[in-house]
């Protein structure tokens, strides 16, 4: 099975974020691969696998069942 391979460029646009976002989340462990001082590559696979790390789920009902007896 071939890896998905993503530019930079393409995974701001993925993201929907800014590159002084994108520094910050690789700076803080986001996965990638250094081609050269300036160009940096993800694996998808990697940036899916972090995002299943990173995700918070909010149980809004979980405080409903407590109120009503």
């Amino acid at each position: 099975m071939e890896e998905k391979l993503l530019t930079e460029k393409d995974l701001l646009e993925i993201l929907g974020i800014k590159k002084s976002v994108l520094n910050h989340l690789r700076y803080n462990g986001l996965p990638f691969i250094k081609i050269t001082s300036q160009c940096r590559a993800y694996l998808l696979s990697d940036i899916m696998a972090w995002a299943k790390e990173h995700r918070v789920v909010i149980n809004r009902h979980e405080n409903d069942t407590a109120t009503h007896d």
